[in-house]
Parts: structure tokens; sequence; C-alpha cells
């Protein structure tokens, strides 16, 4: 009877250890936070009609672009407030989409370089005649020619431009006020960055730059440095945390992740790594930190502790691996997505033909249906012929193009894309009214700048928004816009400013 008993133990033992080597196939999740619907945006990676899937079910369109995109390499920037995303397809030019409307612009000219967006609204972009262009929704022209070319264009959240150039002796950064291309702050940086690689960010009221073996922070309201860590050996890659309170470094022959505080302003984790690290991708909750490897595979830490995860095999593409907003992070391998959670790396699904698409996550209440006796149908001028074109921005170089759709086109998209159920009615749907802060209106973007110093509620500033008037340009002073008359009018009374509210966007 001992024998019997003890041979139980003996497995149940076993059978513990077993399992704590061996990743769950569980696949715990965490639960989504409050806030703005999640959403995964889905394009296919040769052009097409934008889906928007309700997540974590992902079989559910709630929405459908009205025009095409072309094959997208990365996305720039996405913001709530304005319901644009913008990209870089894989010609080097610049995408935006509008939300709102699902309409598409092509601002600019293929073959750019560099390209940046702080907001996911304004795009700026290295020409290839050399030139350093803005491209805003609303048709401003500005374009400048730097006096070297730039390895990095950092947009700050005040409008202004930071153009990083390799000089004869380590790193110029040349900061700009578009529409001015006036030089109004210029710093040189006694770093040694024999390849030129120089990466930027700016998080916050704070500008992250690295150059050579350094990674620094400036202060962007003044343009001051507080922040300037030497890891030793050169920087290959570096991301933030969303806050910016933390910067995590991969550096060139090292099997690790160093992790910086910005307070301290020194390494403080060295979190170690089966290989060298090539390039990491930050989970937008700050929750987890994706590690590209030397070979198809990815490494998964978790912030809140500092600690390895584990590994898992994946593609490493402009968009996946991709973190949602449950944890789950998935994965591409060949044609399709696995979806694996970041707590356990247990697999909790299988999308067989999902990495034909490019993906995005995304939060936003945008895509909600409308009461249908709110909607009107769609009428089309006569002579169009059922063609339509979408409003697009004016680029700096005036080589923007419209995007053209044909009726029968989009409808054989539809069709062909019929997989899941598209919820919303097949007939435009009347834009829900938003709301806007303004501060001031103004003649000059001197004036605008001024009226706007100090304007700060729940870590937003506002913005500069341009419209003409007479055949005078004005310069409106903007928070927004918000999708409640009250959300707007709380903000406006936060400021401490006169302001007043109006409906519709700027």
């Amino acid at each position: 009877m001992r024998t019997l008993f003890a041979w139980a133990l003996v497995l149940l033992v076993s059978g513990c250890a077993d399992r704590s080597e061996r990743p769950s196939s569980t696949g715990a999740l965490a639960s989504i936070p409050a806030g703005p619907d999640p959403v995964v945006l889905r394009v296919s990676r040769g052009g097409g009609l934008v889906s928007a899937l309700s997540y974590p079910s992902l079989d559910s369109t709630v929405w459908r672009s009205s025009y095409r995109l072309p094959p997208i390499e990365r996305i720039l920037g996405y913001h709530a407030d304005d319901g644009y995303l913008t990209a870089v397809d894989t010609s080097g030019r610049p995408v935006r989409l509008d939300l709102r409307l699902g309409a598409v612009a092509l601002p600019g000219a293929a073959g750019a370089s560099v390209h940046a967006s702080a907001d996911g609204a304004v795009i700026y972009a290295l020409n290839a005649d050399g030139n350093v262009a803005r491209y805003t929704p609303v048709g401003d022209r500005w374009s400048m020619t730097p006096r070297a070319a730039p390895r990095a264009l950092i947009p700050l959240n005040d409008g202004s431009l930071v153009i990083a150039e390799r000089a004869s002796v380590g790193v110029m950064l040349r900061r700009v006020r578009p529409p001015d291309t006036t030089v109004v702050d210029s710093m040189r940086l006694d770093v040694n960055a024999p390849d030129g690689t120089i990466f930027g960010v700016t998080v916050g009221d704070r500008m992250f730059v690295s150059a050579g073996s350094h990674v620094m922070a400036w202060r962007t309201r003044d343009f001051v440095r507080d922040v300037d860590i030497n890891l030793g050996e050169h920087v290959r890659h570096f991301v933030t945390s969303p806050s910016g309170d933390r910067v995590f470094v991969a550096v060139e022959g090292a099997n690790e992740v160093r992790v910086a505080d910005r307070f301290e302003g020194k390494v403080v984790t060295r979190i170690e790594l089966p290989a060298e690290p090539r390039a990491l991708r930050m989970d937008a909750l700050g929750r987890v930190l994706l590690v590209q490897a030397a070979t198809d595979s990815v490494y998964l830490i978790d912030i809140g502790t500092s600690t390895l995860l584990g590994a898992a095999r994946t593609e490493w593409r402009g968009d996946l691996p991709l973190v949602l907003p449950d944890g789950a992070v998935a994965l591409a391998n060949g044609d399709t997505v696995t979806l694996i959670s970041s707590i356990d790396l247990g697999e909790i699904r299988s999308l067989p033909t999902g990495a034909q698409d490019t993906w995005f996550a995304m939060r936003w209440n945008g895509f909600r249906p409308r009461a249908a006796g709110l909607d009107q149908p769609v009428r089309f001028r006569e002579g169009t012929g059922g063609r339509v074109t979408a409003p697009d921005s004016l680029s700096g170089s005036g080589d923007s193009t419209s995007l053209v759709t044909d009726t029968a086109n989009a409808a054989a998209d539809t069709r062909a894309d019929s997989s899941a159920d598209v919820r919303t009615p097949p007939r435009a749907r009347a834009r829900t009214a938003v709301f806007t802060v303004q501060f001031a209106a103004v003649l000059t973007e001197a004036l605008a700048r001024e009226a706007s110093a100090g304007i700060n509620v729940d870590g937003r500033t506002p913005r500069i928004a341009t419209s003409v008037r007479d055949g005078r340009t004005m310069y409106r002073v903007v928070m927004g816009p918000f999708t409640s008359r009250d959300d707007a009018e709380r903000v406006g009374k936060a400021s401490g400013r006169s302001y007043w509210v109006f409906e519709g966007a700027p």
C-alpha cells in the first residue's frame, strides 16, 4: 500500500514539474480596460478597402472604408479626437485615412525615405528631392530644404518639428515652427554616431533621441536637455513606456534589454535574453514589451516585473506581432495569425488567412451604429458616371493625388470580403455630431502660439487650425473635437481661459 502511495506521489510531483516548464494552453487573458470600443482594423496587404472588426470576436465587421488603401508598409500614428490614421505605403508615400468619412488621401510623392507623425493627422516626410514636407488634412502647403540630409524627423506636440542631422562632429538638432522655415532652436550633440543612425520620439512633454551610445531627453517647452544616459555600446533601438518614465534599450553585442529610469538618469535593470535583440515594440498600454530576436521569433517581457515571459515563433513585420487590448499577442506565420496570451503564452485561437492582412488595434467609439432614421441615402450629381472623388490633402509640392473609386469595384471588394458579418447598413451614415473648444482666432501664427501658451487640460494642449476667410488666413487655437457639448464645456472651463464651443470639427 505504501508502495502504491509512493508511486502516486512521484507521478504527482512529476506532473507538477512538467506543467511548470511548459506554457499553459489555457490562453488566460487580462480584462479589457474600460473606455472606448476595442477595434481591429484590417486591410489586405495588397491594398483594398479597410474593415473595422469588433474585438475580441473578430467576426463582426462594424465599418468599412469607402475608398481603397494602397499596400501599407507601416502605421505612423492615430488620434481618436481627429479620427485620422496615417501610414506609409510600400512605395514610401504617405497615406491618410479619415475614419469619420472613410476617405483616403495620398499627399506627397513616392520615394520618401523618412516619415513621422506626432498626432496621426499631420505627416512629415523627407522626399526624394531632399526637401522636408508637411502634409496636413486642411491642405496647408509647407516645405523646406534642410542644411544637411536629415537622419530623423521628430514632430513635437506643439506643432514644431525637430530635424536631426549628422554633423562633421556629433549630431545637430534644429527646431523649426511651420509654416516658418526659420530655425528657432539648435543644439549640437557631442556624441559619436559613426553610422549616422538616429532615433527620435515624442512622449508627452518630452522628446527622446538616441545617437551613438547615448539616449537623451529634452523638455519640449524650453528645449532644455534633462536626461543623458551613456549605455557604453551603440544603441540599436529604444522605446519608452507610454508615460515616458522608463526607457527600454537594445545595444549591439549584448543579449539583454537595458531599462533606464528617466528620473534617476541611469540604467536600473538589465533583462537577460537568449540572443541579441534587434528591435523593440511597446504595448500601447505598457504591459508587454515585444523584442525581435535574431531568428523568426519574438521574446515577450512583462513590463511590471521586468521579467522574460518566454519566446514565440513569428515573422517581424511593420504591423505584427501586435499586442491587443486584452493582452493577447497576434503572431504571423505564413498566412496564419495565431493569438497567444501574454500571461501564460497559451494559444487562444488561430486565423488561417489572417496574415494576408495588415493589422492595427485601436480604441474608438466612432464606429458605433446610429439610428436608421438619422441616416440619409447617398445622392450623386448627374453626369458623374457613378464616380466620386475623395477629399484629399494638398501636398507641399503640389503633387497630391485624389483617389477615385468605382462603385462596382467597391461592391466587388465588399463581396470578396464577405467572410465577416457586416452589421452596418450598406448606405452612407450621417456624421456624428462633434464639438470643438476655441480659445482664439487671430491673423498670425505667432499670436496663435502666444494664445495657446500655458493651456493644458488633462495633459493635452491646444493645436492651431487654419482656415481662409475673405482671402485671409485665420489661425484658430482649438481643442477637440469632442463627442458631446458637456465634454467640450468641461475642457473649456478647466483651461481657465476665455473660450467658446461650436458644433463641428475645426
